[in-house]
């Protein structure tokens, strides 16, 4: 309602309220004009009642419908807010499945590099094994070779004392055996001299004989014949003789020639047995050092080995723990409530008042009736509304 007209309103009841009390204190001259005036003031003040309750009935709608329009208005902010929260709680767990799985490709490759790695130190450390093997293997055989060479010079040295050893003893034997042979030879032409030197002899005599000769001539001339040929036969004995003791000697010495070289050839062959026992001990302990150096290599590798699965174990660990954790099931964003709609109560719809009567209520009930009417019409106004003031 316009402010004016509510103006007009309060001017009304006030001129009503006025001419009440100048209708108590006219004359009774004055009811007829007073009972048109209430008349025409209880149609007013009933079009009037009609204009404010609509007024505040439209008033009523205006809030309802600003309120509906409110709340509609806030519950479209809350489902904005809540689109937003839920596109952003959707990016955040696409953005952690994204990182999730970029991770678990990283570890999946990192796990393949140690594997890699791993292999190639496992590969790296059979080679060296087989390095080391190859040259302990080499360093046998070359121990074993020069075992084998030694023992086989010491064969060939052996070989040559007892061939030696064998050739001295042929040797003395032959030489022993044509010292016999001179020997005899010596002796049988001794006999022969010996014989011929007797035949000679007699032959020499009987020569001297044959000539007729006798007496002292022929005493003298066997007797020279027998001293010639003793002569001879003394020096073919002396001979043999000499060469008996020549053979003795020869003997002898060969004898002791053959003895010491005997006992050379066993000084040789003692020496070459221990020579070859330095050898087999040489090579006794070239094998240990080659057995220690497997050993050792064997040791090596497999302490390489457990320190490469160490660290692969190590590096796979670090990789797990660099690994990112599964992304949980995402929450929804809970879905916003409707707000709560108040409940506005339509504005009291007064009733119609007592119409007048004619020629009653005059003077003071007149007032009472003006009164009435007044306070009807101003207690449907929203004074504070009208104007623009707080009420309370």
């Amino acid at each position: 309602m316009p402010w004016f007209q509510a103006a007009s309103v309060v001017v009304g009841a006030g001129i009503g309220i006025f001419q009440g009390s100048q209708a108590d204190r006219a004359s009774n001259d004055a009811a007829d004009a007073q009972n048109e005036y209430n008349e025409k003031m209880y149609e007013y003040n009933l079009e009037e009642r009609d204009r404010l309750y609509d007024y505040t009935m439209d008033q009523t709608n205006i809030v309802r419908n600003n309120t509906e329009n409110n709340i509609a208005y806030q519950e479209d902010l809350l489902k904005d807010d809540w689109q937003f929260k839920e596109s952003l709680s959707i990016r955040d767990q696409n953005n952690q499945i994204a990182a999730f799985n970029k991770s678990e490709q990283t570890y999946n490759k990192q796990l393949d590099f140690n594997s890699i790695a791993a292999d190639q130190a496992f590969y790296n450390n059979a080679i060296q094994l087989n390095e080391r093997r190859i040259g302990a293997n080499f360093a046998l055989e070359k121990v074993e070779g020069t075992l084998g060479r030694k023992l086989a010079e010491s064969q060939y040295a052996k070989y040559d004392v007892k061939n030696s050893l064998d050739s001295k003893r042929s040797s003395t034997a032959f030489s022993k055996t044509m010292k016999g042979l001179e020997l005899s030879s010596k002796e049988a032409e001794t006999a022969s001299n010996l014989q011929n030197s007797r035949l000679k002899g007699m032959a020499s005599e009987g020569s001297l004989m044959a000539r007729g000769q006798s007496g002292n001539s022929i005493r003298k001339g066997v007797s020279s014949i027998a001293t010639q040929t003793g002569i001879q036969q003394s020096r073919l004995v002396d001979g043999l003789v000499r060469a008996e003791s020549q053979y003795k000697v020869g003997v002898m010495r060969d004898s002791q020639e053959l003895a010491n070289f005997v006992v050379s050839s066993k000084n040789s062959l003692a020496k070459i047995g221990t020579t070859d026992q330095y050898s087999e001990y040489d090579a006794s302990q070239g094998r240990r050092e080659v057995s220690e150096t497997l050993k050792s290599a064997d040791r090596s590798y497999n302490t390489s080995n457990m320190k490469i699965a160490t660290d692969l174990f190590g590096a796979n660990l670090k990789a797990d723990a660099q690994r990112r954790a599964m992304p949980l099931d995402r929450i929804e964003t809970p879905k916003p409530l409707a707000l709560p709609r108040p409940d506005i109560q339509d504005p009291y719809k007064p009733g119609d008042p007592p119409e007048p009567i004619e020629g009653a209520g005059s003077g003071n009930i007149n007032t009472l009736g003006a009164l009435s009417g007044a306070a009807n019409n101003l207690s449907g106004l929203n004074f504070g509304a009208l104007l623009g003031k707080p009420t309370g």
